[in-house]
């Protein structure tokens, strides 16, 4: 009896077992060039600059981005009006960002390029509610940098839907390109037609052809090498091979289109 008592406290006196410590989790760094021979170009390791071969410079934490819509309430064919946020810690660039949201379905839809400076307001016209990300460059990045995104949630407004614009006008984009190879350079060549003309929206000279990789958390933003026109030409470099995503950046278009899949061998 003594002894299945003592076997009871024991039993009793053990410590409760505790989950496993998980580590924390680990904070991205990046590193460019002191002399930013490459622009914004960054790189997820140390080392030296392939250009100046300085010894690369680890950069602060990025600022975040946040969203703020003037109305959440979507109404297809209706603008709606969305503010970007920069937060009051970490570094964010300071010259012009392309702006593109990403749709519940993956579509895409280019917003004007504005300057870096906070607070960034826009207007984009919704086809359906959902979660919308939007996801943000430098225009002038050098290589593929990370991305800044945030979240925009859109609920349905429950008031007749503004009939949207003919889908006849929409620009049909035709692209060329070479099979593409890792670290081997290429052209790729867009022309841009509407009803089988050409798109007097195509000789902006802000329009850019924006590559990303396949989750949209790295991008590059390419500027033509061609004078603005109906066609473009673009030097595209792919820094290793994967799929990556391809969105014309049409300036002040209205239209989403699906975001070009491209495979690098």
């Amino acid at each position: 009896m003594l002894t299945s008592l003592l076997c009871l406290t024991l039993l009793c006196a053990q410590p409760t077992p505790q989950p496993p410590t998980q580590p924390p989790a680990a904070i991205h760094q990046s590193y460019s060039c002191p002399m930013k021979c490459e622009g914004e170009k960054t790189y997820d390791q140390p080392g030296r600059c392939p250009v100046c071969h300085m010894k690369l410079k680890a950069l602060s934490a990025p600022a975040t981005l946040t969203v703020e819509a003037a109305d959440a309430a979507l109404i297809t064919g209706r603008p709606v009006p969305f503010t970007l946020h920069w937060s009051d810690t970490g570094t964010h660039p300071t010259g012009p960002l392309v702006v593109v949201l990403v749709s519940p379905k993956l579509q895409t839809l280019p917003v004007s390029e504005k300057p870096g400076a906070a607070p960034l307001t826009f207007e984009a016209t919704f086809t359906e509610p959902g979660q919308y990300r939007v996801l943000a460059i430098p225009a002038e990045a050098n290589g593929f940098v990370p991305t800044y995104s945030a979240a925009l949630t859109l609920r349905e407004a429950g008031t007749p839907a503004i009939p949207a614009a003919n889908p006849a006008d929409a620009p049909v984009i035709i692209t060329r390109m070479p099979e593409l190879k890792s670290a081997v350079e290429a052209t790729i060549t867009i022309t841009l037609t509407t009803r089988g003309k050409p798109t007097p929206e195509a000789r902006s000279p802000t329009l850019r052809y924006v590559l990303f990789t396949d989750d949209f958390s790295r991008a590059t933003a390419l500027t033509p090498i061609t004078e603005p026109g109906t066609t473009y030409r673009f030097k595209f470099t792919p820094p290793a091979a994967g799929t990556y995503r391809a969105v014309v950046t049409i300036p002040d278009s209205v239209w989403w289109t699906e975001a070009k899949t491209l495979t690098v061998r």
